[in-house]
């Protein structure tokens, strides 16, 4: 081969091997991440009970039925829901509004949101800093109730306490507050190399 022939193969081989450097790198930093949940003795599925025609009402009772026999087969310690799942890099985001919180022009007021069931944190590993989880109790006819995650407390309530502290789902200036009971250790809920970010979780049922 010609020499020019020569120094090309040799331009491109390097670029081979420092790009690969590169991504084995970046492989190596995602590892060392950790999504914030314990990963090792998970299974997640997807299930959308309203596509066999399950009215909102009977997918709840069948979600809530289906976590109940799950978590009763030998060797499950808990089990659980969510409107998004994680690490699937799907997320839902939501206008809230944060009662006595004064909005700046243009600020983005949609944090992420999710629908999830009683458990969910304990089935994952998710740390409560503060507070509790949803339960059993939390159901229709019950008070409302919230939980959110620390980047959503520091961005919204700084130094003051959350707990107690009352939000509100949606731009609609009558609806409903739903009093915060729980801030949970942020996960990286889109995926590793996503930072985390506010996110605020409501009862499913």
């Amino acid at each position: 081969p010609s020499p020019a022939t020569v120094s090309a193969c040799c331009s491109l081989s390097t670029l081979l091997v420092t790009g690969a450097g590169l991504f084995a790198q970046s492989l190596l930093n995602l590892r060392t991440l950790g999504p914030g949940f314990d990963t090792s003795q998970i299974v997640t599925f997807a299930l959308d009970a309203t596509l066999s025609g399950h009215a909102r009402e009977a997918a709840r009772q069948l979600y809530r039925t289906l976590g109940d026999r799950l978590a009763a087969l030998p060797g499950v310690t808990a089990s659980s829901f969510a409107s998004e799942a994680v690490l699937i890099g799907n997320v839902s985001a939501r206008t809230v509004q944060v009662q006595g919180y004064q909005a700046q022009q243009s600020e983005d007021l949609n944090p992420w949101t999710n629908e999830i069931g009683p458990g969910y944190f304990a089935a994952l590993g998710i740390p409560v800093l503060a507070g509790r989880e949803f339960s059993a109790r939390d159901i229709d006819g019950a008070p409302r109730v919230a939980v959110i995650n620390e980047t959503f407390a520091k961005y919204f309530f700084g130094s003051e306490n959350p707990i107690g502290q009352h939000v509100r789902m949606g731009p609609n200036p009558s609806g409903p507050w739903s009093t915060v009971v729980g801030v949970i250790g942020d996960i990286r809920h889109a995926g590793l190399e996503a930072e985390p970010a506010p996110e605020l979780y409501v009862n499913y049922l």
